[in-house]
């Protein structure tokens, strides 16, 4: 099924099949194609969703509980994040290139040779084995403790958990629109994403409205990544010895991340503004009143319709 409650799911069952099918999404990858890089990407991507869901269920799961699978979720995601930065960075420091022309080509290359050299030390130093049987071994336990695990079935508690993450989604912005830190903008873009694939999540209970909110959140977050990818990228280079790269050379590069992450920037807070109008307890509360005024609705059996923009229904 898809990753969201479903309309008249039960908060409890919902969660903890949202939850078994990421975990079996991972465990199974794993099982076919444990080398393969995208079965790495993949697993993360699944890894991202179960926090997400959790922090949305946080108030109603008992604290050790919660803190026992964060823990175990979090955990696997850092064994699997060592290879990410030597996956990403060719393409960023080639979106960078097409972004600026004046890019010295020469520089280019050198500094691609540079990433490849450091992701095929990486790869000889890091026991790919080992960490992937540790991620296997905990997360098969905690699908285990996930199916047992006792939900408040009252969606307050899940609409609670969303106010929330957007009250974090606000102060990171906020933070990090101030401080002008690239680790800020980094902890802005994680709180982006949670708050996307919580949206996502929670889709169901007015799609048109919730799809509004997904695809701004979704450009906001995506433009925050590649900010994150350009700072990553930024910190590589100032590693690269002097012989490989000069400090002149480097430089250029830096002033061409640095315009643009500027930016992106600009676009992050232009998004944002459309995100932070309701305050987190009023978003909450309206995600309570839409679900409610939905199930009315079929209770009653009232017809739904969508109307185009021209007010022709659809």
């Amino acid at each position: 099924m898809a990753y969201r409650f479903e309309t008249g799911e039960d908060v409890g069952a919902g969660f903890r099949r949202i939850a078994d099918e990421q975990f079996s999404k991972i465990l199974r990858r794993f099982s076919m194609d444990a080398d393969g890089g995208s079965t790495i990407h993949e697993a993360r991507k699944s890894l991202k969703r179960l926090k997400a869901l959790l922090k949305l269920g946080r108030k109603g799961l008992g604290k050790k509980d919660y803190a026992r699978e964060y823990s175990t979720v979090r955990d696997a995601g850092r064994l699997l994040s060592g290879a990410r930065d030597f996956e990403v960075m060719p393409t960023t420091l080639a979106s960078l290139k097409a972004a600026n022309g004046d890019l010295n080509r020469a520089d280019v290359r050198r500094v691609s040779a540079a990433i490849q050299s450091a992701k095929r030390a990486f790869e000889q130093s890091w026991d790919r084995n080992s960490a992937i049987d540790e991620v296997v071994g905990g997360l098969a336990a905690s699908r285990k403790r996930f199916s047992k695990l006792d939900l408040d079935e009252d969606f307050g508690v899940i609409a609670k958990g969303a106010g929330m993450c957007l009250g974090v989604l606000r102060s990171q912005g906020e933070r990090a629109l101030s401080t002008g830190g690239d680790e800020d903008f980094h902890d802005w873009r994680k709180s982006a994403q949670l708050h996307w694939r919580q949206l996502r999540l929670l889709s169901p209970i007015w799609p048109e409205v919730m799809a509004a909110r997904i695809t701004v959140t979704r450009a906001l977050a995506d433009g925050l990544g590649f900010d994150h990818d350009l700072a990553v990228l930024a910190r590589f280079i100032a590693t690269m010895p002097s012989s490989e790269l000069d400090d002149e050379r480097k430089a250029a590069i830096g002033d061409a991340i640095k315009l643009c992450q500027l930016s992106l920037r600009d676009e992050a807070r232009a998004y944002a503004g459309l995100l932070i109008v309701d305050e987190p307890q009023q978003f909450g509360e309206q995600l309570v009143a839409y679900r409610d005024a939905r199930a009315k609705i079929a209770e009653l059996d009232i017809p739904y319709t969508v109307s185009g923009p021209d007010g022709e229904r659809t």
